[in-house]
């Protein structure tokens, strides 16, 4: 073999290296598509229009073979179980409109809905419910994008008739379908707090109150439209300022103080209430607030808001209601006087019996925490409690002896008469009623109902303590006075049987604190 050129070849096997490589550009692009979606996330656009973008990367994965035709369906959520064409490419307008609003669980997207599953046809079959006249024959991938348990949408991709699904396909496409969920669930979320940051700001803007922000230096960085109104300061004049300009100067170090305690402790009269307050307008005038505060606390730091309302107009109302209450107060207490100055003139015998029953009775109320005004219904229901008595005979009302029968049942009656007398008119409390069980008794032995326990009004069985005490204290016709010691032994050996024993126990009370009946 001498002089012979000799040519020598070696054979590899590079299947392996070359479906490696075809595997690793795959990944490539597929990574590539991905980071194309979210970067197009980032984009400030409409919804609709990244869609759009994100739905134009997908179909341009070379390794499936699309019909470059496709859409992305979203469920709105005032429209639940229902899918809305969001984003679409190269769609018929009869496809369109067929395709525009799909129900979940009809044609191959509303499948993919309601079971949450890929569904995948090869070609056009059953399940293929819209079919526009002359469509071309092809297959589907109809991958559902869920978000949890949350079915957002679907992503309809058209493939060649007689396409083979894979296993690898459907990874690549449920990769997409749960970057997409992430994609529309942000932006769901930011439309989202976009209205509520509009339609907050559209509250804060409209309200006739004031709503005042400070940080915790006191600056104003948030004033709004009702400020400006009730103060006078335009914003761009209260921006910055202290939160203090709308107090008076005689109070401002006081309110510093409470405001400093407020921004380091978190507690404070200011917080947590509403409060009234004395604020000043830019010009110097001085008027009511009512205000309510917060702190709160973001990112950027802690906040101070305060929400402000005019409150003079309500003291006005407010003053000329209590005046208005006041003179109808002192025209019942007249028409009380006159009441018992014309009774007491037919029974000269009793004459200072009402007002000292009064007198007593109101210490008793007063001695068992009654509030100021349902201790002075008492005390006018006192006053007034025997003018029923004006319907009664004078001679039987100074009569020395005994009483008869039928005299004693007359006398009786005074109590209904007196009930019927002021039944209508406008007390602001009860007085016929207390003045109608004013002689019932705790286990119903009195008249004129025979009432027991709780269903006599307390006034009543108040009433009922003091005119006991009272007429055994002092001299009727029929017999000399037997003295206060007898008087509120009687009450005491008879408490909680006749009478009320709290009752009973408040009157022993006033007493021994000093109370005496004046002449």
């Amino acid at each position: 073999m001498d002089g012979m050129e000799v040519l020598c070849a070696v054979f590899r096997d590079i299947t392996a290296r070359k479906m490696l490589d075809t595997q690793l550009k795959k990944n490539c692009q597929f990574q590539t598509i991905i980071n194309s979606i979210l970067q197009v996330a980032l984009k400030p656009i409409p919804l609709r229009r990244q869609l759009d973008l994100m739905l134009d990367l997908i179909l341009s994965y070379q390794w499936l073979r699309f019909h470059a035709k496709g859409s992305i369906h979203l469920v709105e959520g005032n429209r639940p179980e229902t899918l809305v064409m969001y984003a679409h490419k190269n769609f018929e307008s009869g496809l369109l409109k067929l395709c525009n609003v799909l129900p979940f669980g009809r044609c191959l997207c509303g499948l993919a809905a309601s079971t949450r599953e890929i569904v995948f046809a090869n070609t056009i079959d059953d399940r293929h419910e819209h079919r526009p006249p002359g469509m071309a024959a092809h297959g589907h991938y109809c991958v559902p994008i869920t978000l949890g348990k949350r079915v957002l949408g679907v992503l309809n991709l058209y493939v060649n008739e007689g396409h083979e699904s894979t296993i690898e396909e459907e990874e690549f496409l449920t990769a997409v379908a749960n970057t997409l969920a992430g994609v529309i669930s942000r932006a769901r979320m930011e439309e989202h707090l976009i209205k509520n940051e509009e339609q907050m700001r559209s509250i804060v803007q409209t309200t006739d109150n004031a709503i005042i922000c400070t940080n915790t230096n006191g600056e104003i960085v948030l004033w709004n439209t009702g400020a400006a109104k009730i103060f006078g300061y335009a914003p761009h004049e209260a921006a910055g300022r202290p939160f203090d300009i709308i107090i008076p100067e005689s109070m401002r170090d006081g309110f510093r103080k409470d405001f400093k305690t407020a921004i380091e402790t978190g507690h404070s009269y200011l917080l947590g209430k509403e409060t009234t307050l004395t604020a000043i307008t830019k010009d110097g005038t001085e008027f009511p607030v009512e205000l309510s505060a917060a702190l709160w606390t973001v990112q950027t730091g802690t906040f101070f808001t305060a929400i402000l309302r005019d409150i003079t107009n309500h003291v006005i109302e407010r003053q000329q209601r209590e005046q208005a209450i006041e003179k109808l107060r002192k025209l019942t207490g007249s028409v009380v006087v006159a009441i018992s100055a014309i009774l007491e003139a037919r029974d000269p015998y009793t004459a200072g019996h009402q007002s000292r029953v009064a007198d007593l009775s109101r210490a008793i109320a007063d001695e068992m925490g009654f509030p100021r005004d349902k201790a002075e219904g008492v005390r006018i229901a006192a006053s007034i409690h025997d003018v029923g008595k004006i319907y009664v005979p004078s001679e039987i009302l100074s009569k020395p002896g005994k009483l008869l029968e039928v005299e004693f049942s007359l006398l009786k009656h005074h109590c209904q008469i007196g009930h019927d007398i002021l039944k209508d008119v406008d007390f602001p409390w009860p007085v016929a009623n207390i003045i109608l069980q004013h002689h019932e008794r705790l286990d119903g032995s009195g008249y004129p109902s025979g009432l027991k326990g709780d269903e006599i009004l307390i006034e009543a069985r108040i009433i009922c303590v003091a005119d006991v005490v009272e007429a055994m204290s002092n001299h009727r016709p029929y017999r000399p006075a037997l003295g206060l010691d007898k008087a509120l032994g009687e009450i005491s050996a008879n408490s909680a049987v006749l009478y009320d024993k709290n009752v009973v126990e408040a009157c022993l009370a006033v007493f021994n604190k000093g109370f005496s009946f004046k002449s």
